[in-house]
């Protein structure tokens, strides 16, 4: 279904400025059986609120169909930023083993484990069965739903109330955030913290990062919507920190009392009012320097294509299909893609249908590029890793934000 309000301030003042599609899941890689079946496709397009200055997709899919199977799983350079996260929260809030901490959509419990090596108790909620099944079997307490009101007092039942919920990468995911605000306030301490995660709009402008948009992402956010959506619900937005994953987040911490705000809200507000992320014309801007990527990719592909030479695809995030899609890259133009996780190896990209494979056809292949999608946070170490590839003559096309062939 297609939304005709916004998700946080409910204003019906809203202004599309950026169509992406129809557009395949882009979390909904196919099994072999599954290439002559027929895909859905939905529109995938961008609004911005002229009320609260939200950034949004309208167009929801049923969480069901999203999340109750997934082949995501955290790359492992997100291991050492959870594990350094975890111990960070850990002295902050001075937790112990008689705190709880709840995760919301834990995955696989990737910062659950950090937790129970460091002695304080946490409990994940994922709604994926294959990857809570996954979580539960390394020994890392996963509820398997939804979290919401319900669940939340369930886990008061038994095991108390909160003194810390954490959310990575999944506050963007949910189109009823009234719900979840009301499991926070439901399970969390009258002085808990809850504290999220999420790809930061700042960012995504900069870097012109519009693979970052597909349909389980339904908000794009900054601080300007967020903090008078906290207050509705008593709570106060006292910190925010830029960090560097998935190509630039933002963590914001937000308290179920009166806490002293920190310098860190100001000078963020600051910065965004800076970038124009409360108004229409950024955004108009940006849709533009989009369409201007799209032909770039696709020429120089299709350019170097037609020269002969051999052309990968490194990586396989979900972001990835976006461009794909979008750009109309199909097998084609990319010979295979390459990627780690087991859980993608052997299926095909949705909507382009090209091959995924393990990294060692890559190694014994030597192809004359590599484009990489999972550019987003990780070109410096991919490229590092990647040094006798190189070394050989190989060359990577980085895509975002500007088009560009190294070395």
């Amino acid at each position: 279904m297609r939304r005709n309000d916004c998700r946080l301030c409910k204003s019906k003042d809203l202004q599309m400025f950026l169509q992406l599609g129809p557009q395949p899941l882009a979390g909904k890689f196919l099994k072999p059986e599954q290439l002559n079946e027929t895909e859905e496709f939905y529109a995938l397009d961008v609004f911005f609120c002229k009320n609260c200055k939200l950034v949004q997709v309208l167009d929801i899919v049923p969480k069901e169909t999203l999340f109750s199977e997934y082949f995501y799983a955290p790359h492992t350079l997100l291991s050492k930023h959870f594990t350094s996260y975890a111990n960070e929260i850990v002295k902050e809030f001075n937790l112990n083993e008689k705190s709880l901490v709840v995760e919301i959509g834990s995955n696989i419990g990737m910062m659950l484990k950090p937790f129970k090596e460091l002695g304080v108790p946490a409990v994940g909620v994922e709604p994926a069965q294959n990857i809570a099944a996954m979580a539960n079997e390394l020994g890392l307490e996963t509820v398997n739903d939804f979290f919401n009101e319900k669940v939340a007092k369930e886990i008061v039942r038994q095991k108390g109330k909160a003194d810390l919920i954490i959310a990575n990468n999944v506050f963007a995911h949910i189109d009823n955030l009234d719900e979840i605000l009301l499991g926070v306030k439901a399970l969390l301490k009258p002085n808990g913290v809850f504290v999220f995660e999420n790809h930061y709009l700042l960012d995504t402008l900069e870097k012109v990062q519009y693979d970052d948009v597909y349909h389980e992402h339904l908000c794009y956010y900054s601080l300007l919507p967020i903090i008078p959506f906290f207050q509705k619900y008593g709570m106060t937005v006292f910190d925010a920190k830029k960090i560097n994953t998935h190509g630039g987040s933002i963590r914001v911490y937000c308290s179920n009392s009166a806490k002293l705000i920190l310098p860190s809200i100001k000078q963020l507000l600051d910065a965004e009012k800076k970038a124009g992320l409360d108004i229409l014309e950024t955004f108009v801007a940006f849709g533009k320097k989009v369409q201007n990527n799209k032909i770039e990719v696709y020429q120089l592909l299709h350019s170097l294509k037609s020269q002969g030479k051999s052309i990968i695809g490194y990586g396989a995030p979900a972001r990835g299909n976006t461009l794909l899609n979008y750009c109309k890259i199909d097998s084609g133009l990319l010979d295979y893609i390459i990627d780690d996780s087991p859980l993608r190896q052997g299926k095909y990209t949705p909507g382009t249908h090209i091959p995924i494979v393990s990294v060692d056809q890559f190694r014994s292949q030597q192809p004359d590029y590599a484009f990489l999608l999972a550019w987003g946070g990780y070109t410096e170490s991919i490229l590092q890793k990647e040094q006798k590839f190189i070394e050989k003559g190989g060359k990577f096309i980085i895509p975002l934000p500007e088009t560009k062939i190294v070395p």
